[in-house]
């Protein structure tokens, strides 16, 4: 029995392998196999395009002008007289002006209570000095003559009387507190350290006189500068001219005047 079943059981397994049928149509062929890539035609090479010539006359321009800026110029300052020669012009200004101008000067001058000594420090601080010491009263500028004699300026007087602000200003000159000073500075010739071993007078000295020293040793002296006869013959030139009239210095020859 073991033996039948088992034929059977082959039997049967033939006999469903023999009616199991496959059709050619259910079973899937295989993939066809790639074919290969056709190759890209190849690119010519670039063409190189020579640009034609043109004969064209070059244009020929002007040159541009060149421009020079003007040096620049700088102020031009104001010359300061030297004082001997103002005092000079001073006394031969007031010699040679009307008794009647110098009179009013010292009028316009005293209503300003001013006094010989104040009166340059007023002009230096209301006028242009520089203008007004260079210059006759007839050519300064506007400004500076309003400052002189404007209704606000330093001396209310007409704008007109030129001589009169002349004279106020030759007062001036004559009577700074400066004037002795500037001049002998002005005439005293440059010390050299001959002039001072030759013409000195001894002011101070350490140590002091009759001090014993033993060698060796420093003295130490200050001196003073006595070879002035330049300074002093100019000095007395121009102040032996002058003469006191109510308080300020003025010519002796117009005093005699007034």
């Amino acid at each position: 029995m073991p033996i039948a079943a088992n034929l059977g059981a082959l039997t049967l397994g033939t006999r469903l392998a023999s009616a199991v049928t496959v059709s050619p149509e259910t079973v899937s062929a295989p993939p066809p196999a790639p074919s290969p890539a056709t190759p890209a035609a190849a690119l010519p090479p670039p063409s190189v395009v020579t640009p034609p010539v043109l004969n064209i006359a070059p244009t020929i321009r002007p040159p541009l002008p060149i421009t020079t800026m003007p040096p620049l110029v700088p102020p031009t300052p104001v010359v300061q007289a030297p004082v001997t020669a103002l005092a000079r012009g001073a006394i031969a200004q007031l010699n040679a002006e009307d008794p009647a101008n110098v009179a009013e000067a010292i009028r316009t001058i005293r209503n300003q209570q001013l006094t010989a000594e104040t009166l340059m420090d007023y002009l230096e601080r209301k006028v242009r000095i520089g203008e007004v010491l260079g210059n006759r009263a007839a050519q300064w500028s506007d400004t500076t003559r309003t400052d002189f004699a404007g209704q606000n300026g330093a001396f209310q007087m007409p704008a007109g009387k030129t001589d009169v602000m002349d004279a106020i200003v030759s007062v001036a000159i004559l009577n700074d507190r400066n004037l002795e000073a500037d001049i002998r500075g002005e005439n005293t010739k440059e010390i050299t350290q001959d002039d001072l071993l030759q013409n000195r007078l001894v002011k101070w000295q350490w140590p002091p006189a009759g001090t014993v020293l033993a060698p060796p040793y420093v003295v130490v002296v200050a001196v003073d500068y006595r070879e002035v006869a330049t300074a002093d013959s100019v000095v007395s030139s121009i102040l032996d001219q002058l003469g006191v009239y109510q308080g300020f210095k003025l010519p002796k020859a117009i005093i005699q005047k007034l």
